[in-house]
């Protein structure tokens, strides 16, 4: 997967969290019309970005823009449930970053980093307005499961959980 000379990958920091809740804050913007609310307390784990996905034995990575370095272009981060599972979280793309396949790349990143685990399977959950994640997730063959949960937070959110099987690829 080929990311555009403009921005560069590298692991996410804690001085990335207002960053982080930028990002996210805009991507919930575009689905308001549909009940999602962002509210940050809802989001706390952003607050100390790169610690606590380590204190979850995970990590997160992100993307800038060259251009303007301080404003994230998109983020993803994963966390082990088990020695042979991993759960993608947090895959975000910045609305203005999107079309150059930042989100593609932030998930076969992980995807990579995986089966460099020697996982044997990636999962994640997504709310079931998402639909571009949606789309995104299938394409790289990832299943949706048949089952979703409910979430109780401020955007009453419902989530379809999705499953890739690793130790085929």
């Amino acid at each position: 997967m080929y990311l555009p000379e403009e921005f560069q990958l590298r692991p996410a920091r804690d001085t990335d969290s207002k960053a982080a809740m930028e990002l996210i804050k805009q991507s919930y913007h575009e689905y308001t019309d549909q009940g999602v609310i962002f509210d940050e307390e809802e989001h706390a784990d952003l607050n100390a970005l790169a610690s606590n996905f380590a204190l979850n034995k995970g990590e997160a990575f992100v993307i800038t823009d060259n251009n303007t370095p301080n404003k994230l272009a998109g983020i993803c981060g994963f966390t082990p449930l088990s020695p042979e599972i991993i759960e993608l979280k947090k895959l975000y793309v910045n609305p203005d970053s999107r079309g150059y396949g930042l989100g593609q790349y932030l998930v076969c990143y992980a995807i990579d980093l995986a089966k460099n685990l020697e996982a044997r399977e990636l999962v994640l959950w997504t709310d079931i307005r998402f639909t571009k994640a949606h789309s995104l997730y299938e394409k790289l063959g990832f299943t949706k499961a048949p089952t979703t949960r409910k979430l109780v937070d401020k955007s009453r959110s419902e989530e379809f959980a999705y499953r890739l099987a690793l130790q085929s690829q």
